[in-house]
């Protein structure tokens, strides 16, 4: 028996995407003594608040709603428009629990969380899955050794920890010494600052669509790193991952007509849990977002990866 609480962040046009999330959260975690979700809310309407929590009280579980302006206005050390990016960088001004997980709204639990609620990270601040993105972003983040960068959609934090270093001061601190402009700017604090104190989770805890379709090898070589997952730790993810993250373009995302990602399936029949989260699928209507899902999803990976490094002139 274990405890879980869980952090989502959203607004009322990503609130039906997350409801999946949750209810694939509740689904494969039954057994669980006790699951809290915590929301951080923009502009989310009651009756919305009132759908998801209907949700919560179906599998008897409980969920809190906080508004992240009034959160924000307080502590933001950024731009007002930029709330929604890094808000979960003061989870630990915002909650009284010492351990929570932290989840995109664009993914779903496949299998239990219990190894995540009992791993102990207490000599960490939180903990990761590596990340496929290119050199670049790695870069932006001043880390020493950029093999070591992560994704931050899924991300166990030791409050306790980020409360004992007051990682608040060093978030801040680290924002204002570096270029506000770049990618990823909230996964380039997490990244830059906590270098030495993250600890690397297996990839099955978040396996994002590049996972699916690269090998090790490959990921290496588009990242231009020196090492990943060993490829038989890759494989093993890929056949039993916990969390499927859908992130990038619609292709990867169910909830879009035209997804082709094969764990769309699932994802539909989660959906079909709630009348909430039964909703009607959208359309991709853009042009350059249907040639960039045809390059990342049906062009053979080894062909992907030198198209791509001739453009970057790699």
């Amino acid at each position: 028996m274990s405890r879980l609480a869980v952090l989502y962040s959203c607004d009322e046009n990503y609130a039906k995407i997350m409801a999946v999330s949750i209810v694939s959260l509740f689904e494969n975690n039954k057994d669980m003594s006790d699951i809290c979700v915590y929301c951080l809310t923009y502009n989310v309407k009651d009756e919305t608040k009132f759908r998801l929590k209907a949700i919560a009280d179906k599998y008897k579980r409980t969920i809190d709603f906080i508004d992240s302006a009034s959160i924000c206005e307080k502590w933001r050390f950024w731009e007002s428009n930029e709330d929604s990016r890094y808000v979960r960088l003061l989870a630990d001004k915002i909650l009284k629990e010492d351990l929570v997980l932290y989840l995109d709204c664009d993914l779903i639990i496949n299998d239990s969380l219990h190894e995540l609620a009992n791993l102990d990270i207490s000599k960490y601040a939180v903990a990761a899955v590596l990340d496929t993105c290119r050199k670049k972003a790695r870069e932006e983040s001043n880390m020493q050794d950029i093999n070591n960068y992560y994704n931050s959609g899924v991300l166990l934090m030791n409050l306790k920890y980020w409360r004992e270093n007051n990682l608040y001061e060093r978030f801040k601190d680290f924002k204002l010494k570096n270029n506000n402009r770049g990618m990823f700017r909230d996964q380039r604090i997490l990244n830059g600052t906590l270098e030495n104190e993250s600890y690397i989770l297996n990839p099955k805890f978040n396996v994002t669509p590049e996972l699916f379709k690269f090998s090790s090898k490959q990921i290496i070589k588009l990242c231009r790193i020196d090492r990943f997952y060993p490829q038989e730790i890759l494989d093993k993810a890929r056949r039993r991952p916990v969390i499927v993250h859908f992130a990038g373009v619609s292709i990867y995302r169910p909830w879009f007509k035209n997804c082709a990602h094969k764990y769309k399936k699932q994802y539909r029949e989660y959906m079909k849990l709630d009348s909430f989260t039964n909703f009607e699928l959208k359309e991709e209507n853009n042009l350059g977002a249907r040639v960039s899902m045809f390059a990342k999803y049906y062009m053979p990976a080894s062909l992907f990866i030198f198209v791509y490094s001739v453009l970057r002139k790699e």
